[in-house]
């Protein structure tokens, strides 16, 4: 929740310092593998300021490492993260761990994302597993980054895609346009998420993957149900 973040040790992180705009700001920095940059995240951290729930940084966390590489429970990962568009706009989160295994716990990772970014960020995969040196490297590279990087903040509560806004004949057509925007939004956002899996899955060769794409699948159309 934090892009290149100032504190000094993970202790110093207050809930106050989070932003649902970190993503929007790592897709600008990161939209490529080539481009990927450090992660660290964490489902149940506990705050400077008492609170506790998921944390996540990106950027410049160099300074961080010597703490957060000696958490390898299922509760943390770290190593690179990058975020990629579809050709519609939608954003996923893009994850190549390192060390710790919260990579790996797809139902807790789903929730803390959806807790962390609102659901038209909330998309992620996991990616290829990468080594120290990779994650060295991108440290680097890193280090170069902008202290800041300016983005347009959302709203208030909006969960608003970033994809092309909607044609006025377009909502006259369909039936479900008198529904409630964010529900609308959530939903095409689950069902181009379960699209761009559906394409995941043909392709998939990785037979270790099979488990995790079969219970995104499920928690997808879950969700679409729901919201039908």
């Amino acid at each position: 929740m934090c892009f290149n973040p100032k504190v000094a040790k993970l202790a110093d992180v207050a809930a106050k310092d989070i932003s649902k705009a970190v993503l929007k700001k790592l897709a600008k920095v990161a939209p490529n593998e080539a481009k990927a940059v450090p992660f660290f995240c964490k489902q149940n951290n506990k705050f400077a300021d008492g609170k506790e729930g998921p944390l996540f940084i990106c950027g410049k966390i160099k300074k961080l490492k010597g703490e957060y590489k000696k958490l390898k429970t299922a509760d943390e990962f770290s190593g690179l993260v990058y975020i990629k568009m579809d050709a519609k706009g939608i954003p996923t989160t893009v994850f190549m761990p390192c060390l710790g295994k919260l990579g790996d716990k797809d139902s807790v990772l789903k929730k803390a994302m959806k807790t962390l970014f609102t659901n038209a960020w909330a998309n992620y995969e996991i990616g290829k597993s990468i080594d120290e040196n990779a994650e060295l490297a991108a440290e680097t590279a890193a280090d170069a980054l902008a202290d800041d990087v300016e983005v347009a903040e959302d709203a208030p509560n909006s969960e608003a895609a970033p994809a092309a806004e909607t044609k006025a004949e377009d909502t006259k057509a369909d039936p479900k346009a008198a529904a409630p925007a964010g529900k609308m939004d959530k939903l095409k956002s689950d069902v181009e998420a379960l699209e761009a899996l559906l394409e995941s899955m043909k392709g998939n060769s990785d037979a270790s993957k099979h488990g995790e794409m079969d219970a995104q699948f499920k928690s997808l159309v879950g969700d679409i149900q729901k919201k039908k």
